[in-house]
């Protein structure tokens, strides 16, 4: 399967070669294109927006990423897609995944989070896609347990059904012993860090929040925080679609050994 892969935290993180190592082993055709520096909280977004624009990019070689084409974009992981998808580079992806990010992408938050909207762009524009996220203190073998994660994901992906989907996984911050499954979940009312905003001396900050949670057992930051791998799944219309909907989760738990849960904690009828 040609696989393209992208993140918001530039094309030199660690999580994105990790990720398109795994892919490649797998036996994927992977291609990497991804932003020139850090792009987090930039959503869906393509940049400045002007026809005839001229958007900066270079193809390099990466070690990390043998054999691989690295496009290195300047702008947005959306419109690292959107350049994709265009057919510029002669070639064309069967599925994107987006990550692997450092920093959990949970709730309503996810508006604005950059690798979630790089995946959402990609099943708008037809294509089956994932977005990746680990804690932002994850260990390597944690990383590692979120790529197998991914490749179970795009191969059940390819082969189900229906129209296109994107899917927001979070992987919970723990050795693989201690995971207690995959659990199809729904997007909390808020996120795990909000985007707080203070003037100090004249300028203008930003700070980093941790909202009062609100969140429950069938929301996503939930599920990551205590132990289980969570999906939330989403058309290319931007819709939520609801737990019980498929069973792509039960069968990526399957995959992994793991037991997959409905939003009550009991077992999926998926």
């Amino acid at each position: 399967m040609k696989v393209l892969v992208t993140n918001d935290d530039g094309y030199t993180a660690v999580g994105l070669a990790i990720m398109a190592q795994r892919l490649a082993a797998a036996g994927h055709e992977v291609m990497v294109a991804a932003p020139q520096e850090q792009q987090s909280g930039g959503s869906a977004s393509l940049g400045p927006v002007e026809h005839g624009a001229q958007v900066a990019w270079r193809e390099v070689t990466r070690e990390a990423l043998p054999g691989m084409r690295v496009l290195v974009i300047d702008g947005p992981p959306a419109f690292s897609v959107k350049a994709v998808r265009s057919g510029v580079f002669d070639w064309e992806p069967e599925v994107v995944v987006s990550g692997i990010n450092y920093g959990w992408n949970a709730g309503a938050s996810i508006l604005h989070s950059g690798t979630v909207g790089a995946a959402l762009t990609a099943c708008a524009s037809g294509l089956n896609a994932v977005a990746i996220s680990c804690a932002k203190d994850a260990s390597q073998s944690n990383l590692q347990m979120a790529a197998d994660v991914v490749v179970s994901a795009i191969e059940l992906l390819q082969q189900a059904d229906g129209p296109p989907l994107a899917l927001n996984i979070n992987m919970p911050n723990c050795s693989a012993g201690a995971l207690k499954g995959v659990q199809h979940a729904e997007i909390a009312p808020e996120g795990l860090v909000d985007v707080g905003v203070e003037m100090v001396n004249g300028e203008l900050r930003m700070k980093l929040e941790r909202p009062v949670s609100g969140a429950s057992a069938q929301h996503d930051s939930h599920a990551v925080m205590n132990g289980f791998v969570s999906i939330t799944v989403h058309n290319g219309r931007f819709q939520e679609v609801a737990p019980g909907n498929s069973r792509l989760c039960a069968d990526i738990g399957s995959r992994l050994r793991l037991t997959s849960t409905a939003h009550d904690g009991a077992p999926a009828a998926f």
